[in-house]
């Protein structure tokens, strides 16, 4: 997490909100942001609750939803679009967004970046979290070109900040 000036005035504020999508027992990122004082929604329709955790320095205001995200075309009934679960939490924009959602991530950041700008709940996003999962050819060892071309739309939007290869 970027420690931005506008975010450390949602920090003093106690206005801090991030959504973390994909937990299975990792819920590291989900202390830290609750450590600085944010408001965590954490998302994983894998899981029945939250890890354990012995942390006494979180404040644990996270909140724990056995929900996924989806995009708007999937059917499956525990995931949800983005868009969707901003609605229903009543949140017009969010601060920081942790995504690890196994592969999935493709089609809902196609569906974010196909949408209008205005609209898209995309553009009520401060900072995002990523980890990708490429999609590799057999036959000649190359990432899908779809992917990169999200990967590119992605990075008018945001700005890389930080980068790591996780084999």
């Amino acid at each position: 997490m970027c420690i931005t000036e506008p975010l450390k005035w949602k920090l003093r504020a106690n206005t801090c909100v991030a959504y973390s999508f994909g937990i299975n027992n990792d819920i590291s990122f989900d202390l830290s942001a609750d450590a600085l004082g944010c408001t965590v929604h954490a998302f994983d329709h894998t899981i029945d609750a939250l890890p354990n955790t012995t942390d006494k320095t979180a404040k644990h205001n996270i909140k724990f939803h056995k929900l996924g995200l989806g995009w708007s075309t999937e059917t499956h009934n525990q995931l949800k679009s983005l868009a969707q679960i901003m609605h229903e939490n009543k949140d017009e924009t969010i601060d920081y967004v942790k995504m690890d959602i196994e592969e999935h991530e493709w089609g809902v950041l196609s569906e974010l970046l196909q949408q209008n700008e205005s609209e898209s709940a995309l553009s009520k996003i401060d900072q995002l979290c990523l980890e990708i999962h490429f999609t590799t050819n057999e036959h000649t060892h190359t990432v899908e070109p779809s992917e990169i071309a999200t990967l590119q739309a992605l990075a008018r939007r945001f700005d890389l900040y930080y980068r790591d290869e996780n084999f």
